[in-house]
């Protein structure tokens, strides 16, 4: 006989959807690979989903089946995680949908390449309330190398960031998120997560796989959703996320090897994230409120680190990535927030 292929942990946090959580499942079991686990953790679950996990449990040996009191879906995923017994983890949420061959295909992917992460891409499909197909897209990677590591991390940094921030477009070898202590923070609750523990795993890793191909489809109904909500725990995640950025430029020396494109990062990735949540209708902040957090944030060290540089970064940026660095950075928040506000507007408008 042949050596069996290594197994493989899928971890999927489950609460209240059952409407959808049947379908969910048979395209994670339907996959051709032959040797994986997956671990169901009911996160408290109100609805009949506990009962829909456990009959799959007693139907298919591969299914594991763990009842939690409710604590959020990092609490979920990390008691998955700490559950797992396989050489990779991969992740599934319980509305979504696994496509054909994302087992087998990113497995072969980074065992041949001895990577401590694969990412892959995916389908978001967005409907409306009434269930009406609203659009439906694929972000598509830079050109590049297949494999990323020390030697070429900070030229294509970039180039990873663009593609999903969802760990469900990921394979992780178990053993390295054991090894860095790198699990999900359970103090974000609204959002943000995903991305944070991806920061986390780039913070720490030496090679990187993209696979070029689109195995997983997130569909967000918009009935379903929790992202639109406002949170004050919005911010705190954002923060969080800038700070872990922060590390991992002063690990690659970003500032110095791409300033301009780091600068923008920053900008277009985060501070525009931040002012769509402060002019956002739900936004329940005063004014003066708004001003005092945007304050804040303008403290942080990753800008306070290109002060000196302000007008020379910002003349070479994008009209609008650079109109509101300047603002930002030089704390003139009144106007970014007149700017914002006038914008979100004018697009609705048109």
């Amino acid at each position: 006989m042949g050596e069996s292929k290594p197994l493989v942990s899928i971890i999927m946090p489950v609460y209240n959807s059952e409407k959808y959580l049947a379908h969910a499942l048979d395209t994670v079991l339907d996959q051709d690979y032959e040797n994986f686990e997956l671990i169901l953790v009911d996160d408290g679950s109100k609805d009949k989903s506990g009962v829909i996990c456990d009959g799959y449990r007693d139907k298919d040996p591969r299914v594991k089946v763990l009842h939690k009191e409710n604590g959020g879906i990092c609490s979920a995923r990390n008691a998955g995680i700490d559950m797992a017994k396989g050489k990779y983890i991969g992740f599934c949420d319980n509305d979504d949908e696994f496509l054909p061959g994302l087992i087998t295909d990113n497995v072969k992917l980074i065992e041949e390449t001895g990577s401590d992460m694969v990412r892959f891409l995916r389908e978001h499909v967005i409907y409306s309330e009434n269930s009406t197909l609203l659009r439906s897209y694929v972000i598509t990677p830079d050109e590049g190398p297949e494999v990323f590591d020390e030697t070429n991390f900070a030229e294509n940094y970039f180039s990873i960031c663009k593609l999903s921030g969802g760990v469900w477009t990921g394979l992780y070898r178990k053993s390295f998120l054991d090894e860095n202590e790198i699990r999900f923070d359970e103090r974000l609750k609204f959002g943000y997560e995903d991305t944070l523990f991806n920061f986390r795993v780039l913070g720490s890793t030496m090679r990187v796989a993209i696979n070029p191909n689109v195995y997983y489809r997130w569909i967000q109904r918009e009935a379903h959703s929790t992202s639109r909500k406002f949170s004050m725990n919005r911010f705190f995640a954002i923060k969080e996320l800038i700070q872990m950025e922060d590390l991992i430029s002063d690990k690659f020396n970003f500032r110095e090897k791409c300033g301009l494109r780091w600068a923008e990062h920053l900008i277009d990735t985060h501070i525009h994230e931040l002012m769509l949540l402060l002019t956002d209708k739900n936004c329940e902040l005063s004014y003066k409120e708004k001003i005092k957090l945007l304050d804040e944030f303008s403290e942080l060290p990753a800008f306070k680190k290109l002060w000196g540089i302000t007008t020379i970064i910002a003349e070479h940026m994008k009209t609008k990535t650079g109109i509101t660095y300047r603002l930002f950075v030089e704390k003139h928040h009144h106007l970014l927030l007149i700017l914002y506000t006038v914008s979100r507007k004018l697009t609705k408008r048109n």
